[in-house]
C-alpha cells in the first residue's frame, strides 16, 4: 500500500499521458486518411469522381490498403501525398510488375521527406535548359554541401544517384533514370516545372546588328518590335552593302522578294566570312535567299509559333 501511495501521482500522470496520446494518434490518423483521399481526388470532389475512385479501390484493394497503412504508420505526415501519388500511379499502370511495385514502395519508406523534397528541383535542373544554373554546376554544389550529405548518400544507396570518382576534394554524382521515374511518380506534372518551383531562367538579352534593304521600313519595324519584346537590343541598322568590322555577336538579315545585285551579294558574302552567327529572316513568302550557302535556312515569320521558334534559335552568349 505504501508503495502504491508513493507511485500514485506517477500513475495519474501515466493515465493522462495515455489519454493525450490516444487523442493525438486519432487526430493524426484522421488527418492522414483525409489528406490521402483528397489527393486521390485531385480536388475534384464530385459524386461522379468519388464513385469512380470507389470502383478503383475495389479493384486495387491490396495496393490501396498497403499504401494507406504505410502513410498512417510513417512518422512524417508530409509523405502522405507521396504514398497517395504512388497509389494513383499503380492504379493507372495495371501492368506494373510486383517486383517493380515493391521497389518503389521500399524506396519511398526508406527516404525521409528531407530527401524527397529535394527531388523536384534536381529533376527540373536536369530536364530543362536555360535555367539560372546548368545541371553539372547544380549537382556539384549539391553533392559537396555538407548539409545534404545524409540525403545524397541515401540517393546513392538506393540507385537514384551514381557516384563518380572523386576529383581532388570534390564529390561528383550523376542522375539515374530511376530518380527521374521516382520523381514523376511522387509528384504531379505541374509541380515539376521551373515556374512552380520559382527557378529563374537565364535572361535572354543580347545585341544584334540588323542589315536590310533601306527601302523596306515597314518590315524593319516589325522585326525590331519582335527583337525588343524578346530582350534583344538592335545596336545598329545598316544597309546590305555596309562593311561590318570585327566579329559581331548576331547579325540579322531581312530579305524581301526584291532581288539583290551581284555586287551586293558579293559584299554580303565578304562580310560574312568572319561571322558565323547569322540570322536570315523574311516576312515575304515569295522571298528568295540570295546566299543559301551561308548561315541558316531562310526563316519565314508568318505566325507566332514561327516567331517563337526563331527567337529560341538565337544563340546569345
Amino acid at each position: 500500500m505504501e508503495l502504491y501511495n508513493e507511485f500514485e501521482p506517477a500513475f495519474g500522470l501515466i493515465g493522462k499521458a495515455y489519454n493525450l496520446f490516444d487523442k493525438w494518434q486519432t487526430k493524426k490518423h484522421v488527418d492522414v486518411v483525409t489528406s490521402f483521399h483528397r489527393n486521390i481526388l485531385d480536388g475534384e470532389e464530385t459524386e461522379e469522381r468519388i464513385n469512380y475512385e470507389k470502383e478503383n479501390i475495389q479493384v486495387n484493394q491490396d495496393d490501396y490498403f498497403t499504401l494507406l497503412k504505410f502513410a498512417i504508420a510513417d512518422d512524417e505526415e508530409q509523405k502522405t501525398d507521396i504514398y497517395s501519388n504512388i497509389y494513383k500511379y499503380i492504379r493507372d499502370h495495371q501492368n506494373i510488375e510486383k517486383r517493380e511495385k515493391n521497389r518503389i514502395i521500399r524506396i519511398t519508406k526508406a527516404l525521409p521527406f528531407s530527401a524527397i523534397e529535394l527531388l523536384p528541383e534536381i529533376y527540373v535542373y536536369n530536364k530543362f535548359d536555360n535555367l539560372d544554373k546548368d545541371i553539372k554546376l547544380y549537382l556539384s554544389t549539391l553533392a559537396n554541401n555538407f548539409n545534404f550529405a545524409f540525403e545524397i548518400n541515401l540517393f546513392i544507396q538506393y540507385g537514384l544517384f551514381v557516384e563518380e570518382s572523386i576529383v581532388g576534394q570534390d564529390k561528383r554524382i550523376q542522375i539515374t533514370e530511376l530518380l527521374n521515374k521516382m520523381t514523376e511518380i511522387f509528384f504531379k506534372k505541374n509541380e515539376l516545372t521551373p515556374e512552380f518551383l520559382d527557378i529563374s531562367k537565364k535572361e535572354k538579352r543580347g545585341k544584334i546588328i540588323l542589315t536590310y534593304d533601306l527601302e523596306d521600313n515597314k518590315n524593319i519595324n516589325k522585326l525590331k518590335s519582335i527583337f525588343f519584346q524578346s530582350k534583344l537590343d538592335v545596336i545598329s541598322e545598316v544597309n546590305f552593302e555596309t562593311n561590318l568590322n570585327g566579329i559581331i555577336q548576331n547579325i540579322a538579315f531581312l530579305f524581301t522578294k526584291k532581288p539583290l545585285s551581284n555586287q551586293t551579294i558579293n559584299i554580303l558574302k565578304k562580310n560574312l566570312r568572319r561571322n558565323n552567327k547569322i540570322i536570315k529572316v523574311t516576312f515575304d513568302k515569295d522571298a528568295i535567299d540570295p546566299i543559301p550557302e551561308i548561315g541558316n535556312e531562310l526563316i519565314f515569320l508568318n505566325n507566332k509559333s514561327c516567331i517563337d521558334a526563331f527567337i529560341d534559335s538565337i544563340v546569345i552568349e
